[in-house]
């Protein structure tokens, strides 16, 4: 029976016991059932008697010894384990069969007394029927199931008896025992579910009782929960062990003292002290205290407690230390507004902290926002490691902390990039000399690990309310100055200035254009020979990249090269040039090959091996007709990969030059790290070779090396002939330069769609030894056309 209450007497006598429950409820029924049937015997005996004392005028032997033996067998088959015994596997089993049993055999009796006449006043005999019935309803009453078939089978059979003994007081007898019969099956099902209930209900609050006593148990056993009472003045009272040790301090203490005394002064405590006064419960109301001289936080719950008259006697509640849930609350957060490697504040605090900032701005003063990156910190990263690139970050925040004021703020916007909050200054100067300072201060080696660390930065500055009032647009004016101050030559400041914005719109138009470009057939290459020293005649050409825009006419590589490596266009762009390239080497003699320069972002390709079979196969030539020159920063970017996609290609058969030689921090390691087949020897060292004497020394050491390598050199940047004629005696292989040609279009190349002979080709002599007019070569520090 379930523990929710029946609305009507009907649902209350139909109500059933749980198939969860049962088995508990049968022990029940069996111990009452035992109790019951045990008070019982008595009445049986009692019963017998009267029959025999009835019959003392038709006794005999035999229906003596029947009378004795109904009398014993009900007797004997009470205990349930005499049943389970002889197989009765159910614990209900053994009553139900005591209740057949004693319901034929009382039942049977008095029937066949009154049906073979055997006693002739009936009125005694039909009161003790009643009897019977009722004794065996009550002995059986919480079990229903025997119950009703005591009832029904000793009623049955005494009012046939009777019914069969004819008369008017035998039928009048039958329909009492009738109507007493089906009386006594419905209080026994009364009588049962109002045990049940009642039984069921004891269990419940039983259960209720323990699990309030466990749980208090419980509370007094956590480090961090007990209980707490007051008095109805707001004293602590009944304070246990366990909330003494909380609170460190003895129980005699704590009982002295106010309840909202032992927490800090301070909003917290104010807003328990209020809930107090006005009597109201609460929960998980959080006040911070000392204990020991540390802070901790408890979290208090608790409730006005009324005596039997309705009176306020005080407050009754439990309270829990989270001070570990505080503190990692106070971690979490700190996660979000700090970065987890430098502890400066994080992009998005920044943003608030700027935008607090330009609301509290005084109309006399001016909010700056610098913006700033670690020159060559992929380049750290790359050859250092990462370990090594997280030190000189950390390094960095905090020599940009020391260039501060007390009132400013430095951010790691993520990456190297880094930000600067001046909330309060007069003038513009006073920004530029701090950013003056940090570029001196970064400048500074950093030792990571026993190595030294050379770096810097570029600035860029921003200005509110000149160039921006709002947080957002100020950081992007001040990235727009940075990208500037790196355009620039880096380790520099700029100023925001709106033509930064225009140059950047139309850089970012260039590459919509450029996106484009491929698919409108706008590019084309153009070819410079490359001449050997010796026989005079060119050995190939150099592939160079031009953009013809539809509208603004011919663009230099020098000017979209840089939007294409930044945007990830270069490696698109990088494989139709050697597509390109290759199919215009098969209109060329077999003795010439093509140089193609390559991006380090192409060697990070994974389809650059692919590409390069593929164009091979496509054109039908020999791969070392193919010769691709790379840069030194192309070996400083994951080397060991770079190194690998280099020994595959050249695995083939391509070609592999080192260009720019002498430019770089390592050159010498990378010429024994891979066995190049070429050394071009930069034109910086190439346009003074007749002029002085260092640059001479340098060309003289470089050929000097290659030959001893067995490597070719090839002098890039020749434009006049005293230069070719030093190059000459130092020992140079090839030259290349406006001495000899242009870049010119594929349709301009002397050799193409023709069959030279060897030496029929254009010698030094036949070259033109000057130009017209001056010639003009690219720019030191410009990129490496393609």
């Amino acid at each position: 029976m379930s523990s929710v209450q029946a609305e009507t007497f009907e649902e209350f006598l139909s109500a059933e016991v749980p198939d969860a429950d049962r088995p508990w409820m049968e022990r029940q029924q069996l111990t009452l059932y035992n109790g019951a049937s045990g008070k019982a015997y008595t009445g049986n005996l009692v019963f017998g008697a009267i029959i025999l004392a009835l019959c003392h005028d038709t006794l005999t032997p035999t229906l003596f010894a029947t009378i004795l033996a109904i009398a014993s067998l009900i007797t004997i088959t009470r205990p349930a384990a005499l049943w389970q015994r002889i197989g009765v596997s159910t614990v209900l089993g053994p009553v139900s069969c005591h209740a057949i049993l004693a319901g034929l055999g009382w039942g049977g009796l008095i029937g066949g007394l009154v049906a073979r006449d055997a006693i002739h006043d009936v009125g005694p005999l039909g009161v003790i029927a009643a009897g019977l019935i009722m004794l065996g309803a009550m002995s059986f009453a919480f079990v229903p199931r025997a119950a009703n078939i005591f009832i029904v089978l000793c009623s049955s059979f005494c009012v046939a008896g009777f019914a069969i003994g004819g008369g008017v007081t035998n039928y009048e007898i039958a329909a009492l025992l009738a109507f007493f019969g089906l009386l006594s099956v419905t209080v026994c099902r009364f009588t049962f579910a109002n045990f049940a209930s009642r039984v069921l209900r004891e269990r419940d609050l039983k259960r209720s009782a323990d699990t309030v006593k466990l749980l208090l148990n419980d509370f007094e056993q956590q480090a961090s929960d007990w209980l707490w009472e007051t008095s109805a003045t707001g004293s602590l009272i009944n304070m246990t062990p366990r909330a003494a040790e909380a609170a460190a301090r003895p129980t005699a203490e704590l009982e002295a003292m106010q309840t909202i005394d032992l927490f800090e002064p301070g909003h917290d405590r104010d807003v328990l002290a209020s809930l107090f006064k006005r009597r109201e419960p609460f929960r998980d109301v959080v006040v911070p205290l000392q204990i020991h001289n540390e802070r901790r936080w408890w979290s208090v719950s608790g409730r006005p407690a009324l005596d039997v008259d309705g009176v306020f006697i005080g407050y009754r509640g439990a309270v829990s230390d989270i001070t570990d849930a505080k503190r990692a609350e106070a971690q979490i957060a700190h996660m979000a507004s700090y970065d987890g490697l430098t502890d400066l504040p994080n992009r998005m605090l920044f943003s608030e902290t700027l935008s607090r900032a330009l609301v509290r701005r005084r109309d006399d003063a001016m909010v700056a926002v610098l913006y700033l990156d670690i020159d060559n910190f992929k380049a750290i990263n790359d050859m250092m490691g990462h370990g090594v690139g997280d030190q000189v970050l950390k390094a960095m925040a905090g020599r940009l902390e020391t260039c501060i004021g007390l009132n400013d703020v430095v951010s790691r916007q993520g990456g190297d990039e880094f930000a600067v909050l001046l909330s309060d200054i007069a003038s513009r100067d006073e920004a530029i000399v701090i950013a003056e300072r940090i570029i001196t201060a970064a400048s500074e080696p950093i030792l990571v690990d026993g190595q030294q660390v050379n770096s810097g930065t570029s600035i860029g500055i921003a200005f509110a309310p000149d160039d921006a009032t709002a947080a957002a647009d100020l950081i992007k004016n001040a990235d727009l100055a940075l990208y500037h101050s790196k355009e620039n030559g880096r380790g520099r400041h700029s100023v925001f200035e709106i033509g930064m914005h225009e140059a950047m719109q139309a850089k970012r138009q260039m590459e919509v254009d450029l996106r484009l470009a491929i698919g409108r057939n706008e590019l084309e290459l153009y070819y410079q020979p490359l001449i050997n020293l010796e026989s005079g005649e060119a050995t190939g050409y150099e592939a160079l990249l031009r953009w013809n825009h539809p509208e603004n006419g011919l663009i230099m590589p020098s000017v979209f090269i840089p939007v294409a490596e930044e945007s990830g266009l270069i490696v698109p762009l990088g494989d139709w040039v050697i597509r390109n390239a290759l199919m215009e080497v098969r209109r060329w003699p077999e003795r010439l090959s093509v140089s193609v320069n390559l991006s380090p972002a192409q060697l990070r390709s994974t389809n650059l091996v692919p590409t390069v079979l593929n164009a091979l196969g496509a054109a039908g030539i020999a791969a070392n007709r193919l010769e691709f020159e790379i840069t030194e920063s192309v070996l400083m970017q994951d080397t060991e990969a770079n190194l690998a996609v280099l020994h595959q290609l050249r695995a083939v058969g391509v070609h592999i030059a080192l260009d720019d030689f002498g430019t770089g921090y390592s050159s010498l390691n990378y010429l024994r790290s891979f066995p190049f087949d070429k050394i071009k020897i930069d034109r910086c060292f190439v346009d003074e070779v007749d002029s002085r004497d260092d640059s001479r020394a340098i060309v003289r050491a470089v050929t000097g090396l290659a030959t001893t390598l067995g490597m070719v050199t090839t002098a890039e940047g020749v434009e006049r002939e005293d230069q070719l004629e030093e190059l000459r005696r130092e020992g140079c292989t090839e030259v290349q330069g406006y001495y000899f040609s242009r870049p010119l279009p594929a349709s301009f190349v002397k050799e193409r769609d023709t069959d030279l002979q060897a030496g029929d080709g254009a010698n030094l002599s036949a070259m033109p030894h000057r130009p017209k007019k001056p010639l003009r070569h690219l720019p030191a520090g410009q990129p490496k056309p393609l």
